[in-house]
């Protein structure tokens, strides 16, 4: 008050504690999916800002986005900057980058997304509901494995899974270690995988990798069934 606030004639000045604003979300939206869930649409995708897995709610009705969680990404320790209940608990520190090439599915109320981790070329897979999801590896394959996935969910709750290996050291016939490329397919062997030790994985279709030899103006082809 100016006008009590004069010389001498001073008010009491009391402090009290604000909560921070919410972080803002950075730039995401790709590598998304959807699907539809009684209470409205569910998204996955990869934010570029952060390298960050994204799940976010839109409403039925408006299509509104109604809430945002960053699912897997953000590092377990860093400076919190802004609002803990907000994205990325309030912290900006980037962590591994995961969450592109995303899918996902919904079954008795639990969503599932299967993503590629960027940061250990692996298959990914974060399952559960918002604000307590669980994340598991699938396929940590020598090489570089879990791009382009697809997701569906039985009706038994088993988790099944396609996605691609770029490059994949298997073992020949000879004992000799080789690198393969090709689409492949995951099962869960239970309805609450818990670690990739619950899923049978197989390839659809093996062949030889150039293994990124190639220079710019180079494609690999394949010459009597060896890589060139």
């Amino acid at each position: 008050d100016p006008d009590a606030m004069l010389f001498d004639q001073c008010c009491a000045v009391s402090c009290q504690c604000e909560t921070l604003p919410p972080l803002n979300p950075g730039a995401w939206g790709r590598f998304a999916d959807i699907s539809a869930s009684d209470s409205g649409a569910l998204v996955s995708a990869y934010d570029t800002t952060y390298g960050d897995l994204v799940f976010a709610t839109h409403g039925n009705i408006s299509g509104a986005l109604e809430s945002i969680e960053y699912v897997d990404g953000v590092p377990s320790s860093g400076t919190i900057v802004a609002d803990p209940a907000g994205p990325r608990g309030g912290i900006s520190d980037p962590g591994e980058d995961v969450g592109q090439h995303t899918s996902i599915a919904t079954h008795s109320g639990i969503t599932y997304i299967a993503y590629y981790d960027v940061a250990n070329q692996s298959l990914k897979l974060a399952h559960g509901t918002s604000r307590a999801f669980e994340t598991l590896t699938v396929d940590n394959s020598v090489g570089d494995v879990g791009r382009y996935t697809s997701i569906t969910i039985d009706s038994s709750g088993i988790v099944h899974l396609s996605y691609y290996a770029h490059r994949r050291t298997v073992t020949a016939d000879d004992g000799s270690t080789v690198e393969v490329t090709g689409p492949m397919y995951a099962r869960s062997t239970t309805a609450s995988p818990t670690s990739g030790d619950d899923f049978e994985i197989m390839p659809i279709e093996e062949v030889s990798s150039c293994n990124g030899m190639c220079l710019g103006e180079q494609v690999c082809v394949s010459q009597n069934g060896i890589p060139m």
